[in-house]
């Protein structure tokens, strides 16, 4: 099961990194692969995410191979792989607990068909061709492990069941450190408790106090995502998108769970969230309407089909804190979000179709057969084609351009792909602008079009041109690191490297998580360091250095000048100075302080 989980995804090993978050959270960013990596992991909220469980995946993918995507992608592919056979065994479990008196083979070929329409389907593209996402791969090993010693526990009984629920608690501390989402776990073993496990009978109140252990990690883990939330996505204000329209969002993204897992085409890395959100627009009260009249007729029908209401409870249970509650981006629904909300679909469609197959006559059976191979064929082969679009950072954008030509985010991440290629020419720049001018046509409230324009501008040369654009960013935004970080990259162009560093570090104030500034502003202060050495500054240069340090903390060559330079502090006498930026570099990373002072 679990190989043949990778096969639709293989041409992701030929992928490189997308300017889709890949560039930012892997290439720029060094604390992951700098020393003190798991004190750093631990720290961070880049992206709105606590997640140290996959920055140390990361970690180990550039101990590996450094930042050869490769590894990386061999690693999620690994994980998508034991994902599809731990869901073939929690499959095999749930469906023995909802058919007892099935043979031992009916559960057996209804859960590997239920993992192989989970694995193969062109849903997983995303999270499985996206580095950036292992969040929701890992989340989904640990939530995979913690419901299966769950279901072992309650099953089995006897003097191994403690130990059963111990396993399942320690996988969902581990659930809870790859990606907030897995918070819905108690709520979600309820529904399993009721079906199809049958131990409603215990009592509701029994059951739910039979969850106490969960609720303290649930509760860190909900308090954690939404401080990481708050400290790095600036997620969109009621204000902005009121009750009614986070309805409006969760149902539509409910009914598109289902709908795209029946109908998979036109997927998107970006479906792009409107400027308005009205629930009266058919686009949203159809699915509004769709949505609770399908869980009022599961819900009626609860009796004679259990498993329709417990699938579906499931999906909507998992799908509900990304749902639109909070929102932490621009998009209306995401394909990743179905990596977790699918499997109750896929268990119902795999246990179910064995279940009539059961009953039908040997030749019915051999045509059944013959149809799900032709439809896991089918669904293999839309997947790999939907793999071939995350081979880079162009192909990406423009199969979303294709998709949606109105997506001003696909737009704009288009244009950055053509101004980021090795082969830039003429034309290409020309059709980057022209895609930002259309960006900012169809949505100004978005910064994003603007910053790329202007640092087009910047590599053009038409210099007035780009501090117009980056100055409109100030003044419309003021608090986005961003503008003062163009600012900084135009100084740059025009030779101001002193007025570039004062600009690099108010973004950095702004924005502490900003990754692409330290990565600007390190090299920058380095050479000027080595150049106050050179001039005799030795103070200077030392404050200098040990700031490049602090930002490029993988980078060996600012901290090999920094300790040549307390050296010759330590030489000429000035002993103080070299302590004091010891000491300023040790209350920002022992580690780091460490190796400075290495041979002093």
């Amino acid at each position: 099961m679990a190989l043949a989980a990778l096969a639709p995804f293989l041409p992701a090993l030929g992928a490189g990194f997308v300017n889709w978050d890949d560039e930012s959270l892997l290439v720029a960013e060094t604390g992951y692969r700098a020393p003190g990596a798991l004190r750093w992991a631990l720290a961070s909220t880049a992206m709105g995410h606590w997640s140290p469980l996959a920055w140390l995946s990361f970690a180990l993918d550039h101990r590996l191979g450094g930042l050869d995507p490769r590894v990386f992608h061999a690693t999620s592919l690994a994980l998508h792989g034991l994902n599809a056979a731990l869901f073939c065994l929690l499959a095999r479990r749930l469906l023995a607990a909802a058919w007892p008196e099935r043979a031992e083979g009916v559960h057996a070929w209804g859960a590997a068909l239920a993992a192989l329409i989970f694995a193969v389907h062109p849903l997983r593209v995303e999270p499985v061709a996206w580095i950036s996402d292992r969040r929701d791969l890992l989340c989904a090993t640990f939530l995979l492990l913690a419901l299966i010693a769950y279901v072992r526990g309650v099953r089995g009984g006897g003097p191994l069941a403690r130990g059963w629920a111990l396993a399942s608690l320690a996988a969902f501390a581990g659930a809870l450190g790859s990606k907030g989402v897995a918070v819905v776990l108690p709520v979600l073993l309820l529904v399993l408790d009721w079906y199809p496990l049958g131990r409603a009978a215990r009592g509701w109140r029994a059951l739910v106090r039979e969850k106490a252990p969960y609720m303290p990690l649930a509760l860190a883990g909900a308090i954690v995502t939404a401080l990481a939330v708050r400290a790095d996505a600036a997620p969109l204000g009621y204000g902005e998108y009121g009750p009614l329209a986070r309805l409006a969002l969760g149902a539509y993204a409910a009914w598109q769970l289902l709908v795209r897992h029946l109908w998979p085409a036109g997927l998107s890395p970006l479906y792009e969230l409107p400027a308005e959100v009205r629930l009266l627009a058919p686009r949203f009260l159809v699915p509004l309407l769709a949505t609770a009249a399908l869980t009022a007729a599961l819900a009626g029908l609860r009796r004679r089909w259990p498993a329709g209401l417990s699938a579906w409870l499931a999906s909507l249970i998992v799908l509900a804190p990304v749902s639109g509650i909070v929102l932490a981006g621009r998009h209306v629904e995401a394909d990743r979000y179905t990596y977790l909300a699918g499997l109750g679909l896929a268990l119902l469609a795999g246990g179910g179709g064995v279940h009539l197959a059961a009953r039908w006559s040997p030749n019915a059976r051999r045509i059944a057969g013959v149809a799900v191979a032709l439809l896991l064929g089918g669904l293999g082969f839309l997947a790999w084609q939907q793999t071939l679009h995350w081979h880079d950072s162009e192909r990406l954008w423009r199969r979303a351009v294709a998709v949606e030509p109105d997506c001003a985010s696909c737009l704009n991440n288009l244009g950055r792909a053509l101004m980021r290629a090795d082969a830039r020419r003429p034309v290409r720049d020309a059709e980057a602008e022209a895609l930002f001018r259309r960006a900012l046509g169809r949505r100004p409230d978005q910064p994003g079009p603007y910053l790329n324009l202007g640092a087009l501008l910047v590599g053009l040369g038409r210099h007035d041109e780009a501090e117009a654009v980056f100055s409109e960013v100030v003044r419309r935004w003021p608090a986005l690191a961003d503008g003062p970080a163009g600012l900084a990259a135009l100084s740059l162009a025009r030779g101001a490297e002193t007025e570039a560093a004062a600009l690099l570090r108010r973004a950095l104030v702004l924005d502490p998580g900003f990754a692409g500034v330290r990565v600007e502003l390190g090299p920058l202060l380095n050479n000027r360091g080595v150049a106050a050495a050179r001039a005799g500054r030795l103070g200077e240069s030392a404050a200098l250095l040990r700031e490049s340090v602090g930002l490029l903390r993988a980078d060996p060559e600012p901290l090999r000048n920094l300790r040549q330079v307390l050296r010759a502090l330590r030489a000429a006498g000035d002993e103080a100075t070299a302590q004091r930026e010891l000491a300023a570099l040790r209350a920002l990373d022992p580690a780091l302080a460490e190796a400075a002072s290495q041979g002093l």
